[in-house]
Parts: structure tokens; sequence; C-alpha cells
């Protein structure tokens, strides 16, 4: 008996001292882990380019990184916090975008129909645009700011009660054509976010201000967030900062402070904190049903069929064989970068309070190269993309294409050098080796760009090319 009790407790010890040293080796990894990552951002937001930063890592439902580094204001020497407000620019859009299915959810929008719909008086210019068209960028509808005359529309006194009329803009982008017809390019549109903002306020019948944080803010206790007021003072909010080369740290200039026409687009104050908490409720269906979800996440197509690399107010990234859904923001003094891994279930977001980058720097010190570094610490490096030297003759893809752009026409010269292709703009002396990866897909000799161009051969000839980017997809035709 006594015998059989030993080898008992023997074998008690045996399992439990086992389990016991791998919870402890588990703890000790993940505390290496947390000052790893805290490291990172330090010696990230050190950097003298920058005023402050702000950043939180959730893996799963463990907070690996919750703080914030440098200074908020440094006039004041306020430091920065993990509770620090900041203008998060374009990733607003994803919250416009949840906005709209909020409303088709009531049946108040319905996806597919023509925005004069809720916009009688648009001019499409004979165009159908839908609400899709908007949602993924591919309406064709000229950037505001880059049209004649934006600047007077915009000169309203600074500080006046009443903001911009939506009309007054939304007549003025209608008097231009559109640079493509809809659905057959991306070109990434702050424009067509607006819009979409203007039309929340038309069918809901309240401000664009109203409707997101009554319904999506305050639902979530997303207590630090809500739409930017140049009346409204926060002590937490973080100030705005321009990195200029040779002259440091400035002041962003008061006419660019918190411009009152900029719905739908951007516009969002918040802290790291509340947009971790937006993430996570968003991809476990807390904010839209499933079925909605599911189409917000879901990449678009263009009317050929290709799939874009862009959902609805989200970007999708495959950076060293880790996928992400990500967005980035930049404004007047800030930028941000909030993304998702769902394989790992992983959300990082990143908020600074300065922009501009340093021409002599190794690394570019944004919020998007913090936010991969962050990632990769924790994911690990990942695959790299594969390259596959093109072996045949390479001058049936030399020559001019040219085609619409945001801005304007782009037009690109691919030349054979030394048994490469070479690209660059039509007329400038900068070129871009190109790398093949597989069959007529290229990408610039640079292993962390997620750029392509795409050749488009018919027969033997080859009439197109694409330049198919996160953020546009463009399609550029062979010129004499």
């Amino acid at each position: 008996m006594i015998k059989e009790t030993l080898f008992i407790l023997l074998g008690l010890l045996v399992t439990i001292f086992p389990l016991s040293s791998s919870k402890a080796q588990t703890e000790h990894n993940k505390r290496d882990l947390i000052t790893q990552l805290d490291s990172i951002s330090k010696k990230h937001a050190s950097h003298p380019s920058l005023a402050g930063v702000s950043v939180a890592v959730v893996h799963k439902d463990s907070t690996l990184l919750h703080k914030g580094y440098g200074k908020a204001d440094l006039e004041l020497n306020v430091s920065t916090s993990r509770n620090s407000i900041y203008e998060v620019g374009s990733v607003t859009k994803q919250f416009t975008a949840a906005a709209i299915l909020h409303l088709v959810s009531k049946d108040s929008i319905q996806l597919d129909n023509n925005i004069t719909e809720y916009l009688p008086s648009y001019n499409t210019r004979g165009h159908t645009i839908t609400i899709r068209h908007l949602l993924y960028h591919t309406s064709g509808i000229q950037p505001y700011l880059s049209l004649p005359h934006a600047p007077h529309v915009m000169s309203e006194p600074l500080f006046s009660a009443d903001p911009v009329p939506r009309d007054s803009i939304l007549s003025l982008v209608g008097k231009f054509p559109l640079r493509f017809a809809p659905g057959t390019a991306m070109s990434y549109s702050n424009t067509g976010y607006f819009i979409l903002g203007v039309i929340i306020e038309k069918v809901s019948g309240l401000s664009f201000k109203e409707y997101v944080e009554s319904n999506l803010l305050e639902p979530l206790n997303m207590n630090n967030s809500y739409i930017c007021s140049d009346k409204a003072i926060n002590k937490q909010e973080a100030k705005g900062y321009f990195w200029f080369e040779g002259k440091g740290i400035q002041n962003r200039p008061i006419n660019l402070l918190k411009p009152k026409w900029e719905i739908g687009m951007s516009g969002l104050c918040s802290t790291s904190g509340d947009l971790v908490r937006w993430t996570k409720a968003l991809h476990t269906s807390e904010v839209l049903p499933d079925s909605l979800y599911n189409k917000m996440i879901t990449p678009g197509h263009l009317l050929d069929g290709t799939e874009l690399r862009y959902a609805m107010g989200i970007g999708y990234r495959k950076a060293n064989g880790h996928k992400s859904l990500q967005h980035s923001g930049s404004t007047a003094g800030f930028m941000s970068n909030l993304r998702y891994y769902p394989s790992s279930d992983l959300t990082i977001a990143v908020l600074q309070n300065t922009r501009g980058i340093p021409k002599a720097t190794n690394i570019p010190k944004t919020d998007v190269a913090l936010g991969d570094t962050l990632a990769y610490t924790i994911l690990g490096e990942g695959e790299r993309v594969q390259i596959n030297p093109y072996k045949d003759d390479l001058s049936p893809f030399t020559g001019l294409y040219s085609g619409p752009a945001a801005t304007g026409v782009r037009t690109l010269e691919v030349q054979e050098e030394d048994g490469q292709l070479i690209i660059s703009s039509f007329g400038s002396n900068k070129n871009t080796q190109l790398i093949r990866i597989s069959g007529l897909t290229w990408r610039p000799d640079n292993e962390s760009s997620e750029d392509r161009y795409i050749f488009i051969q018919k027969e033997n000839e080859v009439p197109e090319l694409r330049i198919d980017r996160v953020h546009e997809h463009l399609v550029l035709h062979r010129i004499d």
C-alpha cells in the first residue's frame, strides 16, 4: 500500500512540474515580448522628427502594449499618454462605410442604387454611380481639392459657426467630367467618401457627427472618440505638428485646423485604445450583422472581374506572407495606422502627432513602419515573395502606356536595360527596376514594396499595363 502511494505521488510530481515549468516559460516569453515591443516603440518615438506617439497592441485577449511616448504638446511640455486623443484622418473611412451599411440594414440605402436616388441634383455626367462605387473608390469622380476654385469654396472664416455648404462642394465636383467610367478602374477618392458622408446626412436626417457618434461610438463605449470640432476643447487632445527638413518640428498652420467640410473621408478624433475596441467589435460582428460585415471586408471588383485590394473603407495587405486588414490616415499634423491580422487575432493601433519624414533616415519614421515592425516582432518575418526571372524577349513590353489617374493622366515609359525592365514616369530621369514575380506580373526591385505592375497580353501584343496597389488599380493603354 505504501509503495502504491509513493508511485502515485511520484507520478503527480512528474506531471505537475513540467506543466508549471511550461507555464512559467510562457509567462517569461510574454514578458520578454512586451519588453521588446516597448523598446521598439520607445526608440521609434525618440527620433527628433517626432513629437509624440501612442501605441496599442492586443494579441487575442492579451494587451501586450498600451502606452504613450514623447510629447502631446511640446510648448506646454505635456507628455503623451495611452489616452491621448489624435485626429486619425482616413481611418475615419471605415466608420463611414460601417455607417452606410448600418443604413443598409435599415433598408434606408441600397448599395447598387445610383447616388441620384439620394442626391437628386448631383450631376453624374450621364453615368450610373452607385454607393458601391463610392465605397470601393471606383466611381471615377475627380478629387475635390485638385479642382479649380476649390480653395475659394473652402475660404470660410476659420471659426465661423456655419460649416461649408455641402451643396456648394457637390455642385463644384459635378461640373467636371469623370476620370474614368465607373467600375473600370480604381483611384483612391476622398471626394467619394465625402459624398457618402453627405448621403448619410440626407438619408438619416442627422449630421454626420450625430449619426456616427450615436450609432457607432456610443454603443461601443468609445468614450474618448468623437467627430473633431474646432469649438470643443478636450485637454487630452494631442497638438498637431509638421517636421520640415532643415527646420525641425513646427506648429501646423492655423488655417489647417480641423476643416469643417471633411465629413466622411476624415474628421474622427480617437485614442489608440478606442481604435482597438472598435476593431475587436467590428471583426466579431458586434457592429454589423454577419452578412453586412462580410460585405464590408470583401475586396471589390472592377467590371471586368479584376479583384481589388480594397474593401469598404479597409485595405488588404499581404506583407511577408502576413495578411492584414488595415487603413492609414494623415491629416494636418497627424498620422495614424490601424491594422488587424485575422489569422492570429492581432490588432495594432499607432497614432502620431507629427507629419513629415526625414530624408536622411534609414528607416522611415512613419506610423506604418512602426506597425510593420511590431507585427513582425510578434508574428515573425514570414515568407518572402518569390521572384522568377523572365527569360524570353522583353521587347514586347517596352513602350509608353497612358491612362487616367487620381489627379490627371498617368504616362509611364517601360524600357529594357541589361536584360531587365525599367519603368519611369514619362519625361522623368528617376527609374525603377522591375522584378518578375510570376506570369506577366512584376514588382519594383524593393522587397518591401507591395506594388504590382501587370502586363496584359493579347495574341502577340501587349496593349495594356495595370498598376495594382492597395489604394488604386489603374488601367494604362499603350500609346505611340
